[in-house]
């Protein structure tokens, strides 16, 4: 047995309130590497000026800038492929919505056809019945 339009729907709804809750996820760590990067930077322009001026820098921040730089990029694809995702599972409910609506006013059609047709059945009966 397949699955139902209202179980997909529901579903879809399921996966946007726990990519909403990723996307927040991932801002939030985003702009906190931003901001340790904002210090860091400092440290580093002055790494370069040690080994431009003196030749004798010290090494250990020229790693943890390359680790926020690799960090920041991976979070914004993540957050490019989240949006992405989201916008997918909209679109996916709004369709099933228009699906839901299209398919009722086809059922309220057949409804609106055997009525007309139960009260044509019914005039004639009464002709019929009716002694002139």
């Amino acid at each position: 047995m397949g699955i139902s339009q209202e179980e997909i729907v529901q579903s879809a709804t399921t996966v946007m309130k726990g990519l909403e809750a990723l996307r927040v996820e991932h801002q939030s760590m985003l702009g906190e590497l931003k901001e340790s990067l904002v210090r860091l930077v400092p440290k580093v322009l002055t790494y370069f000026l040690l080994i431009f001026i003196i030749q004798s820098p010290k090494v250990d921040d020229v790693p943890h800038l390359l680790s926020h730089q690799e960090k920041t990029s991976m979070l914004e694809r993540s957050l490019d492929m989240i949006d992405l995702g989201l916008g997918e599972a909209h679109v996916m409910a709004a369709l099933a919505g228009h699906l839901q609506v299209r398919e009722e006013g086809f059922f309220l059609t057949l409804d609106y056809q055997k009525y007309i047709k139960i009260l044509r059945l019914l005039k004639l009966k009464s002709r019929s019945l009716d002694p002139k």
